[in-house]
């Protein structure tokens, strides 16, 4: 078999935020399970940058990590902040320093996550490249290329005129090369496969990867008990509790469910909790 050598790729690190903690957490287990992983992203934490660019450009143009917080080895490459689309960060040359990372680390194996950035379109361009090297004679090791796009239909309900367009255009033009390039395409519902199928992925290159849940974190504390919580917070045994877990921004719409546990409708009382 194959060793796997894998090569994760997301535009920052986060201590909170959805589609970072499922790649962070994907390297952390593919380690686990013995494989090498490392987790290729930019100078930012939360949208704080890390490392100055200049200690990156001494260094092959990325740095190299075993990140004590975070738990696992993490490259992160020359990047700067989007001023458009909203939300992202890109990754200046990364085509050529990607190819450094792939050789130094002998990555066989890279998953991208996200969209709307120029991670995943560099990475299909990348590996596009190497398989044409390969056809026509060139040696180059063979590279499995994965794409996880975490991915929301654009709506009006849920962003403006020009970001709703923007997506739109975006999914037409990159996201439908990055799925003919891509040997798996992770998705998280059958919803979401039918969505990329539409788009133009294979139906048998659909893999399901539910939810991207810790599923240790919440088993920790399944089995504590509440009775310490509730006496502490003053919340009464039986209150009918509606609970929010995420972050607080407003496209999460937090206050909706806010909004609903004000209307009690004869049901006894009722606590509103956000974590």
């Amino acid at each position: 078999m194959l060793e796997k050598r894998i090569g994760i790729i997301m535009y920052q690190t986060s201590n909170s935020k959805g589609q970072e903690l499922v790649a962070q957490r994907m390297v952390r287990d593919f380690n686990k399970l013995g494989q090498k992983a490392y987790l290729i992203t930019s100078t930012f934490h939360d949208g704080v940058e890390l490392i100055p660019r200049e200690g990156l450009l001494k260094n092959k143009g990325y740095y190299y990590i075993e990140d004590e917080s975070l738990q696992i080895p993490v490259i992160r490459v020359d990047s700067t902040l989007a001023k458009w689309p909203p939300r992202r960060i890109v990754f200046k040359d990364f085509i050529n320093t990607l190819n450094q990372i792939v050789s130094d680390f002998r990555l066989n194996v890279l998953i991208t996550h996200s969209t709307l950035w120029n991670g995943p379109e560099d990475a299909a361009k990348f590996v596009t490249w190497r398989r044409d090297i390969r056809n026509i004679g060139g040696y180059q090791d063979p590279i499995v290329f994965c794409h996880m796009s975490h991915f929301q239909e654009p709506t009006s309900q849920r962003y403006s005129l020009p970001e709703l367009t923007f997506r739109t255009a975006w999914n037409k033009f990159s996201l439908s090369k990055i799925l003919e390039a891509a040997n798996i395409v992770l998705v998280v519902t059958p919803l979401e496969k039918r969505a990329k199928v539409q788009m133009g992925a294979k139906p048998e290159r659909c893999l399901l990867y539910p939810g991207g849940v810790d599923n240790e974190l919440f088993l920790r504390f399944a089995a504590e008990d509440p009775t310490a919580f509730l006496n502490e917070h003053n919340i009464a045994p039986g209150t009918n509790i509606i609970s929010y877990l995420g972050t607080l921004e407003e496209r999460k719409n937090p206050l909706a469910v806010l909004k609903i546990a004000e209307r009690p409708g004869g049901r006894g009382e009722i606590r509103y909790l956000a974590a």
